[in-house]
């Protein structure tokens, strides 16, 4: 394993997940969660009512559709659990760099990782919630261990301090 197929192997990942999440936004994924939510609610205390009295003729139906649920199921955990894994990441990296992820610091961090740009400090304060004396106080220490570089003097932007970021927008 060479630092160069590492890195090539993790772009395709990022590729390929930046893909698929752009294709669950934009196939409404998330948003018809809740639906198939009340989906089952219903039919499951339609269940309860078909138990309850002499429908019996409607049991196949139902049977059918936990059929169809267990392969939904099937295909959709691996993604879950794989995605599960993936996110360990974050604390992983968290704990190499000694920042925990719900720290001002670990704010700072992950706003930079969502972003595909430098952020300035408004758009950190915009992405953070903190205010901006916390920020300039907490960017500092993060820009002397080089965890993130700050771009320009005068009115500076700030990326993770990663050779992407220095490469990119350096």
């Amino acid at each position: 394993m060479t630092r160069v197929n590492v890195a090539q192997s993790i772009d395709a990942v990022e590729q390929a997940l930046t893909h698929f999440d752009n294709s669950l936004r934009t196939a409404g994924f998330a948003d018809g969660a809740s639906a198939y939510q009340q989906m089952a609610d219903v039919v499951l205390g339609q269940w309860l009512w078909v138990e309850e009295t002499d429908q019996r003729d409607l049991e196949p139906q139902f049977l059918r559709i936990a059929k169809l649920a267990q392969s939904v199921a099937q295909q959709l955990i691996p993604y879950v659990e794989a995605m599960q894994r993936l996110t360990a990441l974050q604390g992983l990296v968290g704990d190499r760099w000694g920042i925990a992820s719900e720290s001002p610091a670990g704010r700072i961090v992950g706003a930079l990782a969502d972003s595909v740009q430098p952020m300035s400090l408004a758009d950190l304060r915009t992405g953070t919630g903190l205010p901006t004396t916390t920020l300039r106080r907490t960017l500092e220490p993060l820009v002397q261990s080089r965890r993130i570089v700050r771009l320009g003097d005068r009115t500076p932007r700030y990326s993770l301090g990663t050779s992407r970021g220095a490469e990119l927008y350096g």
